[in-house]
């Protein structure tokens, strides 16, 4: 915890009423759906991302590095770098932090793209057409778990699956529950799978042995 709280500065909102708190609405302002939630904020206090992932520090400290390069890209960007746009743009898309067509409408300011560069631009583009769609259903509700399971899946079939970070670690977990929910037991073994590859030595070892009682149930 030390190591992360050295790159940012920590802040922990009381969201029961103190007299005196100027930050009181903060929640609210920034419109955070987790409790307790947790997002970063840039230096004026303007929300840059809700952090969804586990909660663990390396977790954290991660995203804390992916948010100080995508600093340093929109400096050299205002700064005249244009050579600085690409990377930038990635650094949003990997994060999640645009829309669909705001990801298009950036990437047709870029022109031309190298053969390697476009293609990595699509694969970004369906990863993040995968995470607005989670984002944009309730999937706290076993109902909106189950529908939006079903959406991912046939997205994926035609489009094939995540291949970057953050879209594996939104889709799979929530793939897993799907597939415990309609006991679908080649479906919970590869979810889970794909889930410890996508978190690597930051996942959360309680879900991995909960999952793999509910597969050894099946």
């Amino acid at each position: 915890m030390k190591k992360f709280g050295k790159k940012v500065v920590l802040f922990c909102h009381i969201s029961s009423r103190v007299d005196g708190d100027p930050h009181q609405d903060l929640k609210a302002k920034r419109d955070t759906g987790g409790f307790p939630g947790l997002v970063f904020l840039d230096a004026s206090g303007e929300l840059l991302m809700e952090h969804n992932d586990n909660r663990r520090v390396m977790s954290f400290d991660t995203y804390a590095d992916s948010l100080i390069e995508l600093d340093k890209h929109q400096v050299a960007l205002k700064g005249g770098d244009l050579a600085a746009a690409m990377p930038l743009l990635i650094q949003k898309m990997e994060l999640g932090l645009l829309r669909d067509a705001a990801a298009a409408e950036e990437r047709a300011k870029l022109g031309t793209l190298s053969t390697s560069d476009a293609r990595r631009l699509d694969e970004l583009q369906r990863d993040l057409k995968i995470v607005n769609l989670i984002r944009s259903n309730d999937v706290r509700s076993a109902a909106g778990r189950t529908e939006t399971a079903r959406k991912l899946l046939e997205l994926t079939k035609s489009e094939g699956l995540p291949k970057a970070g953050m879209a594996q670690r939104e889709y799979w977990p929530l793939i897993a529950s799907h597939a415990v929910a309609t006991s679908d037991k080649k479906l919970l073994k590869a979810a889970i799978k794909a889930t410890k590859k996508a978190y690597g030595k930051s996942i959360d070892e309680r879900w991995v042995k909960e999952q793999e009682r509910k597969l050894k149930k099946m």
